[in-house]
């Protein structure tokens, strides 16, 4: 798969952080999909089929353990990558994550938006 032509969906309800994140990826050339919740999330990953799921956890109306276990039991969704992507840095929390499906686990509070950028890029570059 050619990265540049990604896309990239971001289940995230902050609104400051999404605006912030679709700079950031604009500016990188990736196409970001934004979902202000985890019911907008899942249809939007199962209509756009995006290359990459990243997912905030805690969420009002459902949470991203709920909404990754939901993607990949998903036929049209299950193969899809999904990046937990949170501020939830317990280790139990990780290793659920993980344990569900989830590839990575990054913490939004220790990684720079840069970094999430190149860090999505890299797992782009395995697809």
């Amino acid at each position: 798969m050619d990265w540049k032509k990604a896309i990239i969906l971001l289940i995230e309800d902050d609104t400051l952080l999404s605006s912030m994140y679709a700079i950031k990826f604009k500016l990188s050339g990736l196409k970001l999909i934004i979902a202000q919740n985890g019911r907008a999330g899942l249809t939007q990953a199962i209509e756009k089929k995006p290359d990459l799921i990243l997912l905030d956890i805690k969420m009002e109306d459902i949470d991203g353990f709920e909404i990754l276990k939901r993607l990949k039991a998903d036929s049209t969704t299950k193969n899809i990558p999904v990046i937990l992507f949170t501020n939830m840095g317990e280790k139990e929390n990780a290793e659920k994550g993980l344990a569900l499906g989830a590839d990575q686990y990054i913490l939004k509070a220790k990684t720079l938006p840069s970094e999430i950028v190149d860090k999505v890029i890299k797992r782009l570059k395995k697809i």
